[in-house]
């Protein structure tokens, strides 16, 4: 079975029964085919989730009667209501018994609501509330018209369209869902939280929404407060929360890692060797689906999805069959990359080195990175970024770029910058009057053939492990953002040539580290060719 499980304890209690038969007695589906029917059938896979997501400490422990899971992570391919999951568990963890009250005449525990719960829901994106959120509200209206008595005083305003908030009158709560810009004014009261998608948080914004309100569920401790992230299979290389919980769970299961009794990790996939193979696949879908293939239509995901001529292989494997898979269009996937990221290093002053320098003023970011001569080692001189919550206006500061670069030519022997103008252009002409026009160069990156050959001798060094990247987390998300723009320049053998781009225009995935990185090494090559590869002099 492909099938990992990390953190479960089977034979401590649970309130999870309490949690199963709280959900389908009082809860209908949210929105799809079956909205509004009464969400009162719960698969065993489901089942079993929800009575290891509420595992007690048992009796005679320290800790006894309190929740053992504080942060937990759900994998399941797309379409398998994780989402409406996670709803039901929201208003779970707001209406129902989800807290230890005690034992039962059994030995078993029971339940007690949360006081003044507070339930945040992540989203992604400004102006949207969310999967999870949209499940929510319609599960309250069918709520409200089923069993009054529960949904008492829960107020989601003019509609479940409209809504930007549920307030719990009755027991003196709300359920918030919040994006990046807001999620670190509400103070820290979370007793519960959502993250979904979580394949998608690899933006700083969203890692650090994600850290805020994680840092956030220590502030209740009576409440016992926890973070369920819920995500299809993650794509290699991205950093994004989903891809640090899935390696803290592989650390454990290959014994590098101890295991953290507060993590859990759920992930299901189903892999398929032979992809041209329709019952292979077929197969493969049945297991990434597990008790759901009952009522997925896996045939016409087979027709309608994985045949598709416009579908890529790569994402037909993530969001289907959940395997982690790495993009086509990745430039620096991690089997070309991780070869290549070393511990930092101090370098010493007066070192040789080559510059790279890439920027913007506003929503992109700017960036300055450094070649040692010698041994090809890189690593970030500078790099501003548009900081969390900053205001909309806010730019980089030019002040502070030019005294990171004088900084850096006082200290080191530079002995070429290699500077992409855009924007920067009176900067360049004052650096170049400084520290002479033979050091600062303006190399334009729009330049098709001279950016295409300089991204080839990039990737060419990077296979042969002649560069060394400082494993700085800031630089390696930059070079793993980036993606293939393909050119109409050929090589010698007809292989077209490509340069980099971000995944869509206006994404905040950064990719400027990256390209300051190519014209770094560019200059490294263009200057030790010039020595005929001997001693690099300074001009």
């Amino acid at each position: 079975m492909a099938l990992i499980r990390v953190g479960n304890v089977d034979a401590w209690p649970t309130l999870g029964w309490e949690a199963i038969d709280w959900i389908e007695e009082h809860l209908s589906h949210g929105p799809g085919d079956v909205a509004g029917e009464p969400l009162d059938d719960l698969d065993k896979e489901e089942a079993q989730l929800l009575l290891d997501l509420y595992r007690l400490y048992p009796r005679g422990h320290e800790r006894e009667g309190r929740r053992v899971v504080a942060r937990a992570l759900y994998s399941r391919p797309k379409g398998r209501r994780k989402s409406e999951l996670a709803a039901a568990l929201v208003l779970f963890e707001a209406l129902g018994p989800c807290r230890f009250a005690g034992w039962n005449a059994f030995g078993n525990p029971v339940g007690r609501p949360v006081p003044h719960p507070f339930v945040r829901i992540l989203a992604t994106e400004e102006g949207q509330t969310g999967n999870t959120y949209d499940n929510v509200t319609l599960m309250i209206v069918e709520g409200r018209e089923r069993h009054p008595e529960v949904f008492e005083g829960v107020d989601i305003g003019k509609n479940a369209q409209a809504s930007s908030r549920v307030y719990l009158h009755k027991v003196g709560g709300e359920i918030c869902p919040s994006t990046s810009a807001s999620a670190s004014k509400d103070g820290g009261k979370e007793t519960f939280a959502v993250a979904d998608e979580e394949h998608l948080y690899t933006t700083p914004q969203l890692k650090a929404m994600h850290r805020t309100v994680s840092r956030n569920l220590v502030k209740r401790k009576s409440a016992q407060p926890w973070l369920l992230g819920t995500t299809t299979a993650h794509r290699p290389g991205l950093d994004s929360t989903a891809e640090q919980a899935y390696e803290q769970a592989r650390a454990v299961i290959e014994g590098r890692k101890k295991p953290a009794q507060d993590f859990y990790f759920n992930y299901r996939f189903g892999p398929v060797k032979n992809f041209a193979d329709d019952v292979e696949v077929l197969e493969g879908l049945r297991e990434a689906y597990g008790d759901a293939a009952e009522w997925i239509d896996l045939d016409r995901i087979l027709t309608a999805e994985v045949r598709n001529a416009e579908a890529e292989e790569v994402d037909t494997r993530r969001y289907f069959l959940n395997e982690v898979a790495s993009a086509a269009e990745d430039v620096f996937n991690p089997d070309i990359l991780d070869p290549n990221i070393v511990d930092v290093e101090n370098v010493p002053l007066r070192e040789q080195i080559t510059l790279g320098f890439d920027g913007a003023r506003f929503d992109d970011s700017t960036a300055i990175i450094a070649t040692r001569v010698s041994d090809g080692y890189q690593w970030i001189i500078g790099l501003w970024e548009k900081p969390f919550g900053a205001p909309e206006d806010w730019q980089v500061s030019s002040d502070d770029v030019t005294a990171k670069m004088i900084e850096t030519f006082r200290e080191y022997r530079v002995v070429r910058l290699y500077a992409d103008p855009f924007y920067w252009e009176a900067e360049l002409e004052t650096w170049a009057a400084k520290f002479g026009g033979k050091k600062v160069v303006h190399w334009h990156t729009n330049r098709e053939r001279q950016m295409a050959n300089a991204v080839s001798a990039f990737l060419t060094a990077l296979r042969s492990n002649e560069v060394r990247i400082a494993n700085d987390p800031e630089f390696v998300r930059h070079l793993r953002n980036a993606r293939r723009r393909d050119t109409r320049v050929r090589d010698e053998d007809g292989r077209t040539l490509y340069t980099v781009k971000k995944d869509r225009p206006g994404s905040p995935r950064k990719i400027d580290a990256a390209v300051a990185a190519i014209l770094s090494w560019q200059a490294r090559l263009d200057v030790m060719a010039k020595a005929g590869r001997g001693t690099i002099h300074t001009f």
